[in-house]
């Protein structure tokens, strides 16, 4: 599994949900600029994301490749 797989799936999710790295970053009390590393691969992407998208959006992908890529 490539790195960053996470990444897409979160950004992905974002883009369902019609929200952009702004709106995103007021649910869930994080910069958008950390949004944006997270998205573009710079960090992994955070629990705080992936819960997010699991819990109010349910679309669990992003959730499910971070704990693949933090696991191995």
């Amino acid at each position: 599994m490539r790195c960053g797989r996470a990444a897409d799936k979160v950004k992905e999710a974002r883009k369902e949900a019609n929200m952009t790295q702004q709106q995103l970053s007021f649910e869930i009390f994080e910069s958008r600029k950390s949004i944006s590393h997270q998205e573009s691969e710079r960090y992994r992407v955070q629990l705080d994301i992936s819960k997010y998208f699991a819990e109010k959006h349910n679309n669990p992908w992003g959730a499910l490749e971070a704990a693949a890529e933090y696991t191995g």
